[in-house]
């Protein structure tokens, strides 16, 4: 399923791991860098997916884009 309704939060740093996380619809998800940096170009991605208007996929966590990319890949 496909939502609109997503909400991305700012970048959460405990210990040595920088964390992104983000809401697609009702399900939070969550992905964890070991390089600030890295946290930061994985926010950014998403936070453009979402300006541009894209949906994103709630059994994945993946915008429409980044989804049809792996699925490319994986043929």
């Amino acid at each position: 399923m496909f939502t609109y309704d997503i909400k991305i939060w700012a970048i959460r740093s405990r210990d040595a791991a920088h964390q992104v996380r983000w809401r697609a619809g009702s399900k939070e998800f969550a992905e964890t860098f070991r390089v600030k940096a890295s946290a930061e170009g994985r926010r950014a991605g998403l936070l453009l997916a979402q300006r541009d208007g894209q949906q994103f996929d709630t059994d994945t966590d993946l915008p429409r884009s980044e989804l049809s990319n792996r699925r490319k890949t994986e043929t």
